[in-house]
């Protein structure tokens, strides 16, 4: 709830907004309901609201460190459940609509050579991304160490998960349609949900339509990635519920 304090005011500079989407996340039932549960969705939920709040901070400053803090918050969500690594997406909007809105047109006085231009500016924008991509990579591992220690092990247990929720081999939580079923626990947040999506839509032509879109991409496609899914568990759209309330 006070990550998605800081994103609101990071995002608007208005407390009453910030304190209203903290607020309506900590009412929210599913997460009242699964913030007593030892379940890694609710560690999920908090690093990927934490990578959003850095995805928007690295968007407006562009320094080494949101980069680095950025990459951090994707390790960290990956680590705490493997599906949260999706919020590498609004990581990766981020930084290219903050080279949209930055670029300058590119003026060489080798014109034979425009080519090579393109690709040091290619490489120069494209430096800090792959050092954030490297300290995700470093913080997964260091909080999920039986990836290196036991490697085999470890792809082994990954790809049966993958394969038990991509065909649904559990008795009594195979659904007809998984995208129905999470709108369906969507629904049972309350009809402020439904609305705050709507509002959600109208804001990526406002004032903070990047800021919206960052967010917007990791809903869809977190969204896209458990509704393929057969097997279903309403916690699982924990980790898209602070970007809702976003």
């Amino acid at each position: 709830c006070l990550v998605v304090w800081g994103i609101c005011y990071l995002v608007t500079q208005r407390w009453w907004v910030a304190t209203l989407a903290g607020l309506l996340l900590a009412v929210s039932p599913v997460m009242e309901v699964n913030g007593v549960l030892i379940t890694p969705d609710t560690y999920a939920a908090f690093f990927t609201a934490i990578g959003l709040l850095a995805a928007i901070w690295l968007m407006r400053q562009g320094t080494l460190r949101s980069y680095l803090l950025a990459g951090a918050a994707v390790g960290l969500a990956a680590g705490s459940k493997y599906n949260a690594v999706v919020v590498a997406v609004a990581v990766i909007a981020a930084h290219f609509l903050r080279y949209r809105q930055t670029r300058e047109p590119i003026v060489s006085v080798d014109t034979a050579k425009p080519r090579g231009v393109l690709l040091r500016r290619w490489a120069q924008t494209a430096a800090p991304l792959l050092l954030a991509g490297l300290a995700a990579a470093i913080v997964f591992l260091v909080t999920t160490p039986g990836a290196v220690i036991s490697f085999h092990q470890f792809i082994h247990d990954a790809s049966a998960q993958a394969h038990l929720y991509a065909t649904g081999h559990i008795a009594g939580i195979k659904f007809g349609s998984s995208l129905l079923f999470y709108l369906h626990s969507l629904s049972g947040q309350g009809l402020i949900f439904p609305v705050l999506v709507g509002v959600g839509l109208i804001s990526l032509v406002g004032r903070w339509w990047r800021e919206s879109l960052v967010v917007t991409i990791f809903v869809v496609c977190y969204g896209w990635l458990i509704s393929i899914q057969v097997v279903n568990y309403s916690r699982d759209i924990l980790p898209v519920m602070p970007a809702l309330v976003v």
